[in-house]
């Protein structure tokens, strides 16, 4: 996601990295546990990931215009 919007010329304002870097340790446990969230953390976890996909959808459909 990240490339894409470097490709079409959009500058991260940071939220979008900041988003991403949660993202992605809620999956790989950053530097403690490994194995993804835990039960309980899912919920905020899918909430992330969707606020995600969101942010880059509107970044994407503004690159579009």
């Amino acid at each position: 996601m990240g490339a894409d919007l470097s490709r079409v010329g959009l500058a991260d304002s940071g939220s979008f990295k900041a988003l991403s870097d949660s993202v992605l340790s809620d999956v790989a446990g950053g530097t403690g546990r490994a194995g993804g969230p835990l039960a309980k953390e899912v919920g905020a976890h899918v909430d992330r990931v969707n606020r995600l996909i969101a942010t880059y959808d509107a970044l994407m459909s503004g690159a579009k215009r």
